[in-house]
């Protein structure tokens, strides 16, 4: 097991759950994070440097979608109350997959996470806004 591995899911949905805040914040509705650091971050998972399309979908106002090669799958460690993990085929379109997550979301984003992540520290002074809804 990797130190990843170790890590509890509710580190991972706190890190989600302040990128969402900064989301908010900049406007932004859909959050799009490939293979880097930045996928390990919020996921736990690290994903192989393959020419295979990874993708983390990261919508303002639903849930996370992890796209990975059918062959990767099994690398993963499901946490379904953060992602929902999406396999593709050699068959499948995994560009049409992405494209289903983000669904009619127009302000969508590709970023470095670290640099997300150290303004996220920075800027989150106040508690969460949705503090007492759950969820």
């Amino acid at each position: 097991a990797t130190m990843l591995d170790s890590t509890p899911t509710s580190a991972f949905t706190d890190r989600i759950r302040r990128a969402r805040a900064s989301m908010g914040r900049a406007g932004v509705d859909v959050l799009l994070v490939s293979v880097g650091s930045d996928l390990p971050y919020l996921t736990g998972y690290e994903a192989m440097p393959l020419e295979r399309l990874t993708m983390l979908v990261v919508p303002l106002d639903s849930d996370a979608t992890l796209v990975v090669p059918r062959l990767e799958a099994p690398r993963v460690v499901d946490r379904p109350d953060l992602f929902v993990l999406t396999p593709w085929s050699e068959t499948d379109d995994p560009i049409a997959l992405v494209a289903s997550a983000i669904g009619g979301r127009r302000r969508v984003v590709r970023l470095r996470l670290e640099r997300f992540a150290k303004l996220d520290d920075h800027a989150e002074v106040a508690g969460p806004e949705d503090a007492g809804r759950g969820g």
